[in-house]
């Protein structure tokens, strides 16, 4: 009677926590829904914060932005597409601010966790950059254009948002200065291509990497 009684209590305990289990699973699903729901109503009041001196933002940024190949860019760019540019950069400091509010950055396992994203989504730009460029784009155009791919999968409201403010922040800008920006970026580029047709695969690929040269260690906000 006595084994009888350990086994039925075992039987119990082990109902017992199974019925835990389950409630720990529900509110940890729960509580990633309620996480989802604020990010999503959050991108429904997109005020673009300026970031740009937000080291939090700016270390996550590698960490918290999947690197894409790069869109079929050329230089000048179409007006769309230096629309689309335009509105990408506080586009996507805005989405990293969102992902990087969920990180607990304090935390050993978080850090570790993000350092490895950060170097892996390193090496696969560098490695998309370099692919870029044999196949016959600029490092200038290449960047531009995995900007723009970035941009296209993030969400359609914040998308839109940011394309009207970009839109904004070119009609206040005088037409002069921006004729200027456009004569640069075009002057630049043809530069770097005369450099890039005079060279071999071989040495494109290095080039690549001496212009684009990943960060050696840690960025402020994993350290």
């Amino acid at each position: 009677l006595a084994s009888s009684a350990k086994i039925i209590d075992s039987d119990e305990l082990f109902m017992a926590n199974g019925i835990v289990v389950r409630l720990s699973a529900l509110l940890l699903i729960s509580s990633v829904c309620l996480c989802a729901k604020v990010h999503n109503e959050a991108d429904d009041e997109v005020d673009f914060k300026d970031y740009k001196h937000d080291p939090k933002t700016h270390g996550l940024f590698m960490a918290l932005t999947e690197p894409q190949a790069p869109l079929n860019v050329k230089i000048p760019l179409t007006e769309e597409q230096e629309l689309k540019f335009t509105a990408s950069r506080d586009a996507l400091l805005h989405s990293v601010r969102r992902k990087a509010d969920l990180h607990d950055t304090n935390h050993p396992m978080t850090k570790e966790h993000l350092r490895a994203r950060h170097k892996g989504n390193q090496e696969r730009t560098l490695d998309i950059l370099i692919g870029a460029v044999r196949g016959g784009m600029t490092v200038q155009e290449a960047r531009i254009g995995t900007s723009l791919a970035q941009f296209e999968l993030l969400p359609a409201k914040l998308k839109e948002r940011a394309l009207a403010a970009a839109r904004e922040k070119l009609d206040r800008m005088p037409v002069e200065q921006r004729e200027a920006v456009r004569r640069h970026l075009r002057e630049r580029n043809e530069r770097e291509r005369e450099q890039l047709e005079a060279m071999s695969d071989g040495e494109r690929e290095q080039w690549v990497r001496s212009v684009w040269r990943p960060s050696q260690g840690h960025p402020a906000a994993l350290m």
